[in-house]
């Protein structure tokens, strides 16, 4: 018998971090919710196979951020460690790159 999992109550998890968080009591979110950006990675191709592994990682994003706001923009590695830096990887550092032209 699968698991269900519930979204977490008020006041606690994601929605209490996005909306009490001193960094973002300034700007509220938008009336469709919160924009994440989603990143995802497979250290090699021959271990995993890519798009099972992003298939996952997304369903799970998606089902993190339900209710909360919606996922805007997907980067995903192949064949990058995690060892490496961001800014080694290259959909990592497309992200960071992204982030810092829409930060004010």
């Amino acid at each position: 018998m699968a698991a269900t999992k519930q979204a977490p109550a008020a006041g606690t998890g994601l929605a209490a971090w996005a909306t009490e968080s001193p960094s973002n009591t300034a700007r509220q979110p938008a009336p469709t919710g919160l924009r994440f950006a989603f990143y995802g990675r497979v250290s090699t191709e021959d271990h995993q196979d890519p798009a099972t592994s992003k298939g996952w990682q997304l369903f799970n994003a998606h089902a993190l951020t339900s209710g909360h706001g919606r996922i805007v923009a997907e980067f995903f590695d192949v064949g990058h460690t995690h060892v490496l830096p961001w800014a080694r990887r290259p959909d990592a550092a497309a992200l960071v790159a992204a982030d810092r032209r829409s930060s004010p």
